[in-house]
């Protein structure tokens, strides 16, 4: 199974992270914007996940 976190960087995601590695997920997708210095470490030091940048340049509600 594949799992997305999104607002990786946050408080919440970088919780949600910690927890999946810890509990064997071994297949974690780790959604962020621009992290400050100190979170990009974290998600470095998650063997588990692959980190995945994205910026938004336009949102249109329908």
């Amino acid at each position: 199974m594949s799992i997305l976190v999104t607002g990786s960087t946050g408080l919440i995601g970088t919780q949600v992270l910690d927890h999946l590695a810890q509990n064997g997920a071994s297949n974690v997708f780790a959604l962020t914007r621009s992290p400050p210095p100190e979170r990009a470490r974290f998600l470095g030091a998650c063997r588990r996940c692959k980190a995945i940048s994205a910026t938004a340049t336009r949102c249109v509600a329908h």
